[in-house]
């Protein structure tokens, strides 16, 4: 049986969630998909590089 796996989607630990965004977008050319709207993750993403970026209460 033949089974596939979705891509896997790093975590990158953030100390500020608005700074990270903004430079993900802003410095390296990623799209924002979806913005922390308080449970302290976001994603962005590159073409077929996607990541999410958590902060530490996210994390705890």
């Amino acid at each position: 049986m033949n089974r596939a796996f979705p891509g896997a989607v790093p975590e990158i630990p953030v100390g500020a969630m608005d700074a990270a965004v903004d430079y993900y977008r802003d410095c390296l050319g990623f799209d924002v998909d979806w913005r922390d709207d308080g449970s302290g993750i976001s994603g962005v993403s590159r073409g077929a590089c996607r990541l999410f970026l958590t902060d530490a209460a996210f994390r705890a």
